[in-house]
């Protein structure tokens, strides 16, 4: 049975004195003493208190890993890893895992995830441009007609156009 920390504290010997004489393993007819009861009921307590801790320590941790897998938000960024499910691959090998394991194994995600996000951030004028270009195409044909046709204006606004736009969204040095 699972004890909280509190309920240990409170337990008493003879909330579990069944459990205490079978660890005496008295010899038939044999009575435990008094002091021997207690010692081992000590003894009982504290192996209660380690676990317990060790318990509490474990779920710590392994909550520490959730959060920094909670802390990659677009989780799909990581498919790139050969991962096609992100959540059950962090449940496996993270949770699942020996704590050298699971760290060695999130930190790896953690990485990649940093890479990719920051190779995402870094072309954002790229895709800006491209976005802002999307919206003139539908002029280029009658652009390229009205020139054909001896009248560049329309041509040249087009390019006026396309020249703010790559000023407005500048390629980084």
């Amino acid at each position: 049975m699972n004890y909280t920390l509190e309920q240990i504290e409170q337990l008493k010997l003879e909330d579990v004195e069944s459990i205490i004489l079978m660890r005496l393993e008295l010899e038939e007819g044999e009575e435990a003493t008094e002091e021997q009861l207690q010692a081992e009921f000590e003894a009982y307590k504290a192996e209660l208190i380690e676990a317990e801790e060790a318990r509490l320590a474990e779920i710590a941790r392994l909550d520490a890993l959730k959060e920094r897998f909670e802390l990659m938000p677009d989780h799909g960024r990581i498919q790139g890893m050969g991962i096609q499910n992100p959540a059950k691959h962090f449940i496996d090998n993270v949770l699942g895992a020996e704590p050298e394991a699971a760290e060695a194994e999130l930190s790896r995600m953690e990485a990649h995830y940093k890479e990719v996000s920051d190779k995402f951030e870094s072309e954002s004028w790229l895709r800006n441009r491209e976005a802002e270009y999307a919206k003139i195409d539908v002029m280029l044909m009658e652009a390229i007609a009205e020139k054909e046709a001896g009248r560049p204006e329309k041509m040249e606004a087009y390019l006026a156009i396309r020249a703010q736009i790559k000023l407005d969204n500048p390629k980084p040095e």
